[in-house]
């Protein structure tokens, strides 16, 4: 019989990157990577990519438009159709120095849809049937940020406070007389973006929501909100309400007119991260999340909105947690996909159904750690884990995974735990005798690529001494 008192150890609990694990005085996750809290709290590993698509070109996917059968952009200003083969769209091509957006224009004339391509320099239009592309006409600004509402293309970021529109169902009319300001006192537009029909503009220090008037002067602002966007590509949209990057450090949510911290528990360790003025994020929604990426920082923080908890996501090479390679982001027909970040020019396939990164193993990763017994030392006779075992492949027979543990901030110890052949299903695993300690930190770490699940972990310790 093992001697002790065994606790649950509640491994379901969002990471909490503000304490140092001296300061632990309660069981919690110091940190959580390259998985995603399931329906049952439980931490499974995320999606991994595969080659899809290659422009042929030797420089980042910059953009990927999931409309019309898929389009992309590179680092050179080319436009690419996708289709079954990624082919170049020859023409006109994007010359500014931002990140692209676009819009999809739809009149309801009998004119024919197409697409708005703006990166700072002179807008582009891409037709559709045929596909063509070509400056857009109308001497439009050269603008940052492009959005269609009610037929009219809306555009700013040319300069820090104007934003101008096109005549009704005419996106390459660009009359003298069509244009506004947003408040300045220091402030400039860094992202603009049309949700709901309504119009909003992030700036360096607070936020305006403008709506169609349905009448001269077209658009009038409705609130002006006290709180401003510290990275110009971090706002999203999702789960009906935007997230973004806020200028005084912390990550928010709004749900109409009310910001809300969201970042808290990390904030830490997003104080650490370099150039963070560089993020940008993309909502992954068939994974009800956001993806920010902090490409200086090899960081990836990763938003479950459902759960409201953060994790980050990583490549693991040499030792070392480094970037993931996603410059751009769409899903298409219930798929997802990632231009990368690279200068590859290749666009990948992002799927559950690829327990690697492109050939480079997943490091499926959790570190916990709480006192033994009331701050008395104990003696910890046996951790037993409840796991999803049996899925070895023929490429992984003999699945496993690693388990390391430290008393106290010492060395660490390790031991291999079977994730099981094929068919061999039992959950149980159980490491015994760990050690002697006031305080343990154990981490969790599945590499090979093959489903695996932890959902339960016991502790038996016995206190030594009053």
């Amino acid at each position: 019989m093992i001697r002790g008192v065994t606790k649950n150890i509640n491994i379901g609990i969002g990471a909490n990157k503000n304490s140092d694990p001296l300061e632990v005085i309660l069981p919690q996750s110091i940190d959580r990577r390259n998985g995603k809290t399931t329906d049952a709290g439980n931490w499974k590993r995320r999606p991994g990519y595969s080659d899809k698509w290659n422009t042929g070109t030797s420089f980042p996917v910059e953009l990927l438009i999931p409309d019309y059968g898929g389009f992309a952009t590179t680092g050179n200003g080319k436009v690419f159709k996708i289709g079954d083969s990624p082919t170049e769209i020859t023409g006109a091509i994007l010359t500014g120095a931002f990140k692209p957006t676009y819009t999809s224009f739809q009149p309801t004339s009998s004119q024919k849809p197409f697409l708005v391509l703006c990166d700072g320099g002179a807008p582009i239009k891409v037709g559709l049937s045929p596909v063509t592309i070509s400056l857009l006409g109308g001497s439009p600004v050269h603008a940052r940020f492009v959005d269609t509402v009610d037929t009219r293309v809306v555009m700013c970021g040319h300069d820090d406070l104007t934003f101008v529109w096109s005549d009704l169902e005419n996106a390459e009319s660009y009359p003298a007389a069509n244009f506004n300001y947003v408040l300045g006192d220091g402030d400039r537009i860094v992202f603009f973006k049309i949700e709901m029909r309504l119009l909003y503009f992030f700036k360096s220090h607070s936020i305006e929501i403008w709506s169609p008037t349905g009448s001269s002067p077209f658009f009038g602002r409705q609130h002006f909100i006290e709180k401003g966007c510290g990275a110009p590509y971090s706002p999203v949209f999702a789960n009906n309400k935007w997230y973004w990057y806020g200028d005084d450090g912390e990550f928010y949510s709004m749900s109409g007119i009310s910001p809300a911290f969201i970042s808290l528990r990390y904030r830490a360790e997003i104080d650490k991260a370099e150039a963070k003025e560089e993020m940008y994020g993309f909502h992954f929604a068939k994974e009800k999340l956001i993806r920010w990426f902090a490409p200086t920082a090899n960081k990836c923080f990763v938003f479950d909105y459902m759960t409201e908890t953060f994790s980050e996501d990583n490549i693991w090479s040499e030792g070392d947690w480094l970037r993931l390679p996603i410059k751009s982001y769409m899903e298409m027909n219930g798929e997802q996909y990632i231009g990368d970040y690279n200068a590859t020019g290749k666009i990948y396939h992002w799927s559950k159904d690829y327990k690697d990164d492109n050939g480079q193993p997943i490091r499926v990763f959790r570190k916990f750690a709480f006192p033994m017994a009331d701050g008395h030392e104990a003696r910890a006779n046996l951790l037993r884990l409840r796991v999803e075992r049996g899925n070895g492949t023929v490429a992984v027979p003999n699945p496993d995974a690693l388990i390391r543990w430290r008393f106290d901030q010492g060395e660490y110890l390790s031991e291999n735990y079977d994730l099981g052949q094929f068919g061999d299903h039992y959950p149980y695993i159980d490491i015994p005798s760990l050690g002697i300690g006031r305080e343990l930190e154990f981490e969790m770490i599945e590499s090979d690529a093959v489903d695996s699940l932890i959902t339960h972990a016991w502790l038996t310790a016995e206190q030594l001494g009053a």
